[in-house]
């Protein structure tokens, strides 16, 4: 899978930027944005990844097979500051940073194409929901 995110009750990675951007703009905290926000990630909902795996487990392929995970698109970094915004229903308080030395621009865009085809699984959370049920819960 690619970029996985969860809601903020699930422990793991508070450093994923999903997390991060809810709990800064829910606390009036900074959001250290680097570069100018064009920066692509492609993010997948955890219960989406979930739902993979039990459909993998469900129906063997009468051997191995590997899968990709993914979403239909990739996402800015100004985008998912949008999302954030709008779900919480505030706006973020932006500190702009340069980018780190090495920081990857633009990460690969992932093809779930084997797995649809192959076990029928398409991700069913968007960006918006995700970022949504992250808030919430």
């Amino acid at each position: 899978p690619f970029q996985q995110y969860a809601s903020l009750d699930v422990p793991g990675r508070p450093d994923m930027i999903p997390r991060i951007l809810i709990e800064n703009i829910v606390q009036d905290k900074p959001i250290r944005k680097f570069g100018d926000g064009t920066a692509t990630r492609t993010w997948i909902y955890i219960s989406d990844v979930v739902s993979a795996i039990l459909c993998a487990l469900k129906n063997p392929c009468g051997g191995f097979a590997e899968f990709n995970t993914g979403a239909p698109n990739s996402t800015t970094l100004n985008e998912l500051i949008a999302c954030a915004e709008y779900v919480v229903g505030k706006k973020a308080i932006i500190e702009q940073c340069p980018v780190p030395p090495g920081d990857a621009h633009t990460v690969s865009h992932p093809s779930y194409d084997l797995i649809r085809a192959t076990l029928g699984w398409v991700p069913k959370v968007d960006v918006e929901e995700g970022m949504r049920l992250t808030y919430l819960d």
